[in-house]
């Protein structure tokens, strides 16, 4: 999990997804694309998440 400032909260899953989340609780957005569990997310200061897993080697990139 990582805080995204000003918007709430990005979390990896073991369906492969991650996941937006306003600081309420309430999905904002739903990222698919991976082939693997996530298993850690990251975020930089202005808003980019990046996520990475072990057995995946694609990275997203998005920006908000």
């Amino acid at each position: 999990m990582a805080i995204l400032p000003g918007l709430g909260f990005v979390s990896g899953s073991h369906d492969c997804s991650l996941r937006v989340w306003s600081g309420q609780g309430e999905v904002l957005a739903e990222l698919l694309g991976h082939t693997a569990i996530i298993y850690s997310v990251a975020a930089t200061a202005g808003g980019r998440i990046a996520s990475g897993v072990y057995y995946d080697i694609l990275l997203q990139m998005i920006l908000h």
